[in-house]
């Protein structure tokens, strides 16, 4: 435990709510994070990297993989966030003045790569310590799905090993790592509680956190905590909080 160093540190959070739980994103590990396409997974994560501060003042250095969406799609999302504005508000405001998205977003870096390979994100995390003299410590992965681990069409196997790939990272640079999943069968709806046998492909071994979302009132976002190996959770998803998120302004409560 002394030779430890900071693995196991939980990042600071900006879900009140969560930390209540004792669901931390601790470095050195691994968490995956799953829900229906538009669930909110992208726009938790976005939030987290935006508004997550160390002391309150100094935020997350953070490297993000933004396989699954493009760099407008991204920009828009988190100019609303920084903004406070619907998407339309946004990017008329940008038209005049970048200042403030840019003063926002300076501790993130932003990787666009389609289908990266396992090389690739340890060529991208190597150079990112190279210009910034440290590793980041937190890295999202959007998504696991687009992950290309040298597995051809085996897509099981690929996030299987892609999994392994960011235990190992996280332990070498102390990071934590945040992998971005999708779900299966009904739970692609969204509407109720989604458990460990919702992941798509099954991939529930490793990750030492792993989060779930779901929607039943406008205005809420619903994170299940299903399995957190330093904390309470339940498998079925039925152990949750309810964050106040409004998608048309990229805007969370604590």
């Amino acid at each position: 435990m002394r030779a430890r160093g900071r693995v196991g540190d939980p990042l600071p959070c900006p879900y009140t709510s969560l930390e209540r739980m004792r669901a931390f994103a601790r470095r050195g590990q691994i968490s995956l994070s799953a829900g229906a396409s538009g669930g909110g997974k992208t726009a938790f994560w976005s939030n987290w990297a935006l508004n997550a501060r160390y002391d309150g003042d100094y935020p997350i250095p953070t490297l993000y993989f933004s396989s699954d969406s493009d760099q407008h799609t991204v920009g828009i999302r988190i100019a609303q966030a920084v903004l406070g504005c619907t998407q339309d508000e946004a990017e008329e405001r940008l038209e005049d003045s970048w200042d403030l998205f840019h003063e926002a977003t300076e501790h993130t870096w932003w990787d666009f790569k389609v289908g990266p390979t396992l090389d690739h994100f340890d060529a991208e995390i190597e150079t990112y310590s190279l210009v910034h003299g440290q590793y980041p410590s937190l890295i999202v992965i959007d998504n696991l799905m687009d992950c290309d681990a040298g597995y051809g069409a085996d897509e099981g196997a690929n996030q299987r090993e892609a999994l392994l790939w960011g235990s190992s990272k996280a332990r070498e640079t102390n990071a934590h790592i945040a992998f971005l999943h999708h779900v299966t069968g009904p739970n692609v709806n969204g509407n109720y509680p989604i458990g460990k046998d919702g992941l798509m492909n099954k991939v529930d071994k490793r990750p030492r956190l792993i989060l779930t979302f779901h929607q039943t009132d406008p205005g809420l976002l619903n994170v299940s905590v299903v399995k957190n190996s330093t904390g309470p959770a339940r498998s079925d998803g039925g152990w949750f909080t309810s964050i106040p998120w409004l998608p048309e302004r990229s805007w969370f409560g604590g």
